[in-house]
């Protein structure tokens, strides 16, 4: 249903109003005065949805050629406060989801990211659904606005609903979800490509935990495949010689526009990482930066998108390690002990800590773990009950933390299990 403008007092009153993201004096980013919002406002032209692409350009560009409306619309786009609330704040909306794609350089063709979940209070009981909406117009003279602003809105409201009302037996079949999703896709598809626009989506399922072990014995296959020589090219491009100097919302935000830009390539490096299986060879600094540096602020960043669709506080990203088992054997007999822990972070402040400091802190926590896993006899740790190891890897991660980095190692992610049979007959 097409949203017909309002008169600019009764949307600035509006924005009093709105809730999630009124900061003080009821705008959502305070850094900006009324007087701002009014002139982001001018860009909703009186009947702009029944305009025409062209035309609308044609009026937005006049503005954007007087210098205070091109420095204030880059001011409002560079706004991560503004960006946050985009889904939250009609103006917000209106500039990230209407004006900018359709004013930038690429507006042929944008993308769309969007997520929805299940709702169960652990996260790792619910099914994720993420997604990519490529909307690509092909007459701007005959497409109007309406219809651009209506097949992003509805076609994400669409795929959001795919994961209501189905039962967990279906939620952990990803076969047959991956075909539901195919066909609400084609259905979609089949409504809004047209000679004046085409669309296209990525998407991304994960189901329950659940589901996700495999009985049969078979190794789990990979989602995606390897990743290309052009694909870590391009994240290379940001280990610059300077970026451990970097603040972790500087780099962040650089990697967040770097995966962006191709959903694919990040998710083949993903899944290398994941593996530990690389195609591509890379020298010892260069593996680091994405093993380390680049996956520690992807898993950042995926909890900062999801915080901002799910409108829950940003959860702290967590990392696993299985630590080699430690046997030993005597007569015939054997005796073993093997160590599993998952420690997740939290960062208090991304202003001010750098990635060099973040990493050190992390891997230095890690290198330390296995150090004391390597260096413990297994005949004392055959005598230690978990309780005492999850004690003794939370000092090592105490003695790692800092007032800016929190590492986190609890009892109910850690696994020790030992078994001595040298003395039973």
């Amino acid at each position: 249903m097409k949203r017909y403008l309002l008169h600019i007092c009764m949307i600035l009153l509006a924005l009093c109003t709105l809730t999630g993201c009124s900061g003080e004096d009821g705008v959502p980013d305070p850094s900006f005065s009324r007087e701002e919002y009014r002139k982001l406002l001018e860009f909703r032209f009186d009947g702009y949805e029944d305009m025409s692409i062209s035309t609308y350009q044609e009026k937005a560009w006049r503005l954007l050629d007087q210098p205070e409306y091109f420095e204030l619309i880059r001011r409002f786009s560079e706004s991560e406060t503004f960006y946050a609330c985009r889904d939250k704040d009609e103006a917000a909306g209106f500039l990230f989801y209407v004006m900018e794609p359709i004013t930038a350089e690429r507006w042929e063709k944008r993308e769309f990211s969007g997520f929805t979940e299940t709702d169960h209070t652990n996260s790792d009981d619910n099914a994720m659904l993420e997604f990519i909406l490529t909307l690509m117009i092909q007459d701007k003279d005959q497409l109007t606005m309406g219809e651009y602003v209506d097949a992003r809105t509805d076609m994400t409201g669409d795929l959001k609903k795919i994961l209501q009302g189905r039962t967990e037996e279906q939620l952990q079949n990803p076969s047959f979800m991956q075909a539901e999703i195919d066909k609400e896709i084609d259905h979609l598809a089949e409504q809004w490509n047209s000679e004046k626009l085409k669309i296209a989506v990525e998407y991304f399922y994960r189901a329950p935990e659940a589901c996700e072990s495999d009985d049969s014995g078979e190794p789990e296959r990979r989602v995606y495949p390897n990743g290309t020589r052009e694909d870590y090219q391009s994240l290379l491009a940001l280990k610059t010689p300077d970026y451990q100097e970097m603040s972790l919302a500087d780099f962040n935000m650089a990697l967040l526009a770097w995966a962006d830009e191709n959903y694919d390539r990040m998710e083949r490096i993903n899944c290398d990482v994941g593996y530990d299986d690389f195609a591509v060879s890379l020298t010892e600094e260069e593996r680091r930066f994405v093993v380390g540096s680049a996956n520690f602020s992807g898993m950042e960043n995926a909890e900062y998108v999801q915080s901002n669709y799910t409108g829950r506080e940003e959860e702290a990203p967590s990392y696993d390690q299985y630590l080699p088992e430690k046997t030993t054997a005597e007569n015939g007999r054997s005796a073993w002990c093997d160590l599993y822990y998952q420690f997740s972070w939290r960062v208090t402040d991304k202003e001010r800590l750098t990635v060099g400091e973040r990493d050190r802190r992390i891997e230095g926590m890690m290198t330390d773990i296995q150090r004391f896993w390597e260096k413990t006899e297994l005949d004392v740790l055959l005598k230690m009950e978990k309780s005492e190891i999850v004690k003794k890897l939370q000092e090592i991660a105490d003695s790692c933390s800092t007032g800016q980095l929190v590492i986190t190692i609890a009892k109910d992610h850690v696994s020790f299990e030992c078994m001595d049979e040298r003395g039973t007959e």
